[in-house]
This record gives C-alpha cells, structure tokens and sequence, in this order.
C-alpha cells in the first residue's frame, strides 16, 4: 500500500510550488524536496513568509489535501476548504440541529469527556512505575481522577432548556479531574521541571512541546472531520465562538494522550535544555512532530480491523458522522492504548481500514 506522509514546513523564504503532478519546495533556485502529491497527505505551514503556488494549491484541492497555515505556536489562522469535502448538506444540517439537542447531543459530548478521562487513567497507571518523588500523592491523584471520571459518567442533561447546566456540570468534573490528571503527569517527567498545565502565553518548554503538539493533532482531526462531511465549527461540547472550529476541540478529547505520551516520552529521555531564547528550537520542534505524527501511523486495532491509529481514528470519526444522522444509537470511539506499538507500519501491513482516507468521489 502507497505510504502517505504529513509536509510540516517552518523555514522562513521557502517557495512551494507544483511541478509535473508533484510538490515541489524550493529554496532560491535550489529544489530540497520533492514528493509526488499523491504520496501526501496533507500540508501544514509554520512560518511567514512562505511562497504557496495557485496551481499547487489547485492540485492540492483535486487531490483532496488540507494546506493550513498557522502561527508558529500552532494558533491556527487560515486553511484551505475544498468544496468537494465540504458537501453532505443532511450530515450538516443535522449536526446543527444535535448541538442544542438536550439529549443526543449532550449524550455525544458527555461520551467524549468519559473517553478523555478514561484514557488519562489508562496511562496514568501504564506510568506509575515512572513516579518520582511522593508516590502517596500520585495516588491520591489518581484516585481523584477516577472519582471525577466517574462523575462525568453519571451526569445527566434533562431536556434542551437544561442543555446549558448539564454542559457546565460536565465540564466542571471534567476540570477536577484535568487538575488530578496534570499532577500526577508531571511527578512521572523525572528531573524535569513542572510548575502544571499553561495553555496559552506558555513560557515553559514542556508546555509549548505540548501546544505545539495539540496543534499538530487538531490539524489532522480537522482533515478527518472534513472527510466525513461534518461542519468543523458546529460542536456538542465546546461552545459557539468566533472562529473556534468547535468540533475539532470536541472530537480530539479522548486522543489527547497521544500528544501527551510523545511529550512525556521525550522529556523523561531528554536532559538537554528545551528553550532557545524562550521558543523550541527547530530541531525540538522537528522531534516533536516527528513523535506525534509517528504515533498516528503506529499500527491499532479497531474492532476486527488492524491499520494506523490515523485510519482508526478516521473511522471513529465516521461513527460519530452516523450518530448525528442517526444511523446509530451509539458512536464507537477508537481507543488509543498507550502500551501499543510505536514504529511506523510499512507498505502492505495494512487491511482496507485505510480507504477512508481516500478521495471523495474515488471508488472505495
């Protein structure tokens, strides 16, 4: 099977531009890659001052591969819409009648905090042996953990007039057990310093390795909520804000700890310095995606079906695209374990699980 890979380009001056059917990206006069466009899967922009041919942008629409431009933190500001991708007016439609739905959109979003935290606990316990310091604390945070896990379980939304309360109740477990979670994270980073969970205005390495590596997976589940037709803004979870792609947040909880392990992962491995001049180096920059982006392509499972975790993923997303048309009573959502294989797959390893990542429009 043709292996696919993600273009990440943070050079400032580099020139993209297509030639022959294939990406081509210049520095100068000097071509340093090149790669046919449908070996790629998508293409994400980290800099100023790069050159975006029309005629690749073009080929990069009929071949269906999102091009996002973002700040270099990871802040998303544009991103290509490929008409094609953003067809399925029912799907649409009726995913906007589901987000003020008091019962099976809140059923949704409270399925996506309870698959957040019960993945946290997963790893958490995979980690204990990394425990450094006072191992009674960590279990105290994992027992608060657990005990707001469960809450958000048992959460109850009584009608769309209670839609807003029951949202607040769910998150604010979701909050509680965030806090235990992040506690116990950081007493597994060894010698590193962890002073908790900064999300923007991050100052600290680790901090910035992991918005940076939340921006990288909010990129591909953008690119997988595109191709099952669903509206990235409209969420069940997160509220209407302008310009926040709702869904994406919403969709991304439970997978969360793939960027939390590869961070995690490099951090207790690392005794260099991770700041250069208060940003991540290139270099760091480059190993973090390299980290995540290895973990979507590691080999999953999902039910009967062996493939990549991104092709797991996909599929789930699929799911929840059948839930909102009702086509299902209950979306299955792909679990990642974090004890699983970290190498990438080689060609032919995987089952027709891949095909969801075909081309709309291309026979499956």
């Amino acid at each position: 099977m043709m292996e696919r890979m993600d273009i990440i380009v943070e050079e400032y001056g580099l020139k993209l531009g297509k030639t022959s059917e294939r990406l081509c990206i210049r520095r100068g006069e000097e071509v340093i890659f090149e790669k046919p466009l449908t070996h790629i899967r998508s293409i994400m922009l980290y800099s100023r001052g790069i050159s975006l041919s029309t005629d690749l942008i073009a080929s990069c629409a009929r071949y269906q591969i999102p091009v996002s431009i973002c700040e270099r933190e990871g802040s998303p500001l544009a991103r290509v819409v490929i008409p094609s991708v953003e067809g399925e007016a029912k799907t649409r439609r009726m995913q906007l009648e589901i987000s003020r739905d008091g019962d099976r959109g809140f059923i949704l979003a409270r399925q996506l905090v309870a698959e957040k935290c019960r993945g946290q606990l997963r790893m958490m316990r995979y980690l204990e042996r990394r425990v450094s310091g006072n191992v009674m604390l960590y279990r105290e945070d994992m027992e608060r953990l657990t005990r707001h896990g469960k809450r958000v379980v048992s959460v109850e939304c009584w009608g769309k007039d209670h839609l807003d309360e029951a949202l607040d109740r769910l998150m604010g477990h979701e909050g509680m057990a965030a806090r235990a979670y992040w506690s116990a994270w950081g007493s597994t980073l060894g010698v590193q310093s962890w002073q908790g969970r900064t999300k923007r205005g991050a100052t600290d390495s680790i901090n910035m390795a992991l918005n940076y590596g939340y921006a990288i997976l909010r990129e591909q589940v953008w690119g997988m909520i595109e191709r099952a037709h669903l509206d990235a803004y409209s969420g069940v979870l997160h509220r209407d804000r302008g310009g926040r792609p709702g869904l994406v947040l919403d969709v991304m909880e439970p997978w969360r700890i793939l960027v939390e392990d590869a961070v995690g992962s490099m951090a207790r491995r690392s005794k260099s310095v991770w700041m250069e001049e208060g940003e991540l180096s290139t270099s760091r920059r480059r190993e973090i995606a390299d980290s995540v982006l290895g973990r979507l392509n590691s080999p999953a499972s999902f039910g009967k079906r062996r493939a990549r975790v991104a092709a797991c993923m996909q599929q789930s997303v699929r799911e929840v695209a059948r839930y909102i048309r009702g086509e299902v009573e209950t979306p299955r959502l792909y679990r990642w374990d974090v004890r699983g294989p970290k190498e990438p797959v080689g060609d032919g390893e995987l089952d027709e699980l891949e095909r969801l990542f075909c081309r709309t429009g291309q026979k499956r």
